[in-house]
């Protein structure tokens, strides 16, 4: 093997490791731009977790959003996609 094949293979394998991260960055450009088209904020600025923080969750927050029917998950007026009754987020404001 020459030298210059060992470069273009290299080259290949940066480009192809930045064409990743660009992708993924790309995605996640998408989700957030469709979380503010809906007039909601995603869920990584919020700082939204799961579980409850001081005693304080979802279910007891003012911004939530029960579930509908049989579903587990609720919403909130506030924060994108489904949402833990559990969870917790900075916007947390008490009924």
């Amino acid at each position: 093997m020459s030298d210059s094949s060992k470069i273009s293979r290299r080259m290949f394998f940066k480009r192809s490791l930045a064409a990743t991260a660009m992708t993924g960055a790309t995605a996640m450009a998408l989700l957030q731009s469709q979380a503010q088209a809906a007039g909601k904020t995603p869920k990584a600025a919020m700082q939204y977790q799961d579980t409850p923080k001081n005693g304080e969750k979802c279910t007891t927050c003012a911004l939530w959003v029960p579930p509908e029917g049989d579903a587990k998950m609720g919403a909130c007026q506030v924060v994108a996609g489904e949402i833990d009754p559990n969870g917790w987020c900075v916007a947390y404001a008490a009924k």
